[in-house]
């Protein structure tokens, strides 16, 4: 993380941004959306975060295949997934970092639908 300069909360907010949208069977991970899937929680993470946030310029640069259009679309598609539910409590980050062997166990891609590419 130290390489990456990503402050730890922006990625315990990331992971459980994932985890609902998983939880409620509106996203899956494969191999074509695994990445962008990551890269726009974690810019919707570093808004929600963050006082000052970077310009969306320094998102592109930092995240391959990216332009202004797609970012701005995803992020729209990836907030209206969420139902605009971006607040997270202590005990959600809490609960994160104390996996439970069933919770992996839940994180097999479902394979009925993809909603971001």
């Amino acid at each position: 993380m130290n390489r990456t300069q990503i402050d730890p909360n922006k990625l315990d907010f990331a992971v459980i941004y994932i985890k609902r949208l998983i939880a409620d069977n509106k996203i899956i991970f494969d191999e074509t959306n695994w990445y962008r899937i990551v890269m726009i929680a974690l810019v919707v993470a570093s808004k929600m975060i963050d006082d000052i946030v970077l310009a969306t310029y320094d998102y592109i640069l930092c995240i391959r295949g990216m332009n202004k259009e797609l970012l701005y679309e995803l992020e729209k598609e990836f907030i209206e997934l969420l139902q605009f539910n971006l607040f997270v409590d202590m005990l959600q980050i809490e609960s994160i970092n104390q996996p439970s062997v069933n919770e992996e166990l839940q994180l097999v891609p479902d394979f009925r639908m993809v909603c971001i590419k």
